[in-house]
């Protein structure tokens, strides 16, 4: 029987925030290796040691119920979904932080929160209440003026930014749903596993046009892409686990703070008037979103006549 999750944001915020710290470093990282690497290589190497770590984890946790506990699983099909929209969210965002801003790609794959109510709406059969549309308008147009950040109609690394968010939507929502009858360790081994092999496609296919040659560097940041890959990922589904994904996931743009300053230190790139109204309003269209969007208790499934 699926079990009802209680919700308990004070446990919930602080792994986030951490998770957002860690999703920052993560970004920096990537941002710095995009320039000797291909995407390809770094999503491989990002879900490769992220697996090796987590498969380490379990092993010590679950010890001799390994199977019983992380690897049976009766609901495949939705761990599968969960993998590779969490994947696909990772090589999108990757992509768009090779032809944008970190600043600009960070905040486009954090507007999880935006594509949540919709996801639950399709899915869950979760109406969007009317106050709802408030925030979720505002974040739009704020969507709408990072992904015209230089005057042009198309801004191709915002387009993948925007396409890692709406894939991050659903395995967020994906993740709380399986949370009802599996637990954390095992969401995330299936997620790695999969992902990993994912990676392994991505790489091989990548690797006939630009062959892997790394350097010293190159090695360093790849195993820091996924260490903190693999401790972000780790804490946000520990905090979905105590709290519905579209209450935890704005508390992660805590990590703006972050990447906006290395944005301006490190890359010495500063944000245009487009941007930083849009970033503005998206951080304020999420959270009148969390403010406004009813309860998990109290969203109920929309009737046959209602959709």
């Amino acid at each position: 029987m699926p079990k009802e999750l209680k919700n308990n944001l004070m446990i919930s915020i602080p792994f986030v925030l951490v998770a957002g710290i860690f999703a920052a470093l993560q970004g920096a990282f990537v941002k710095t290796g995009v320039e000797t690497m291909t995407s390809e290589t770094i999503f491989f190497a990002r879900y490769f040691i992220g697996f090796f770590l987590i498969s380490a984890w379990t092993l010590l946790v679950a010890r001799k119920n390994i199977i019983e506990h992380v690897v049976k699983t009766h609901k495949i099909k939705l761990m599968i979904l969960r993998a590779t929209t969490a994947g696909a969210a990772s090589y999108c965002y990757y992509l768009a932080l090779r032809h944008t801003t970190l600043s600009s790609a960070t905040i486009l794959f954090q507007t999880i929160p935006v594509f949540v109510p919709f996801v639950a709406r399709f899915w869950l059969k979760i109406k969007i209440h009317g106050n709802s549309w408030w925030g979720l308008s505002l974040a739009l147009i704020g969507i709408a003026l990072i992904l015209k950040p230089s005057g042009n109609f198309f801004n191709y690394g915002a387009l993948f930014g925007l396409g890692s968010g709406v894939l991050g939507s659903i395995s967020s929502v994906s993740a709380r749903v399986l949370h009802r009858t599996e637990s954390s360790p095992k969401i995330l081994w299936y997620t790695f596993l999969l992902a990993s092999l994912m990676g392994v496609v991505l790489f091989a296919i990548s690797s006939f046009y630009v062959p892997f040659r790394p350097s010293r560097m190159d090695l360093l940041i790849l195993g820091s892409i996924g260490i903190a890959g693999v401790l972000f990922q780790s804490l946000f589904v520990v905090a979905v686990r105590f709290s519905p994904a579209r209450l935890v996931t704005p508390f992660i743009y805590f990590s703006l703070i972050f990447t906006v300053l290395l944005d301006f230190f490190y890359y010495k790139v500063k944000p245009d008037f487009y941007e930083v109204i849009g970033i503005c309003l998206v951080i304020l269209g999420v959270v009148l979103v969390v403010v406004l969007f009813p309860k998990e208790a109290n969203s109920k499934p929309i009737e046959n006549g209602q959709r």
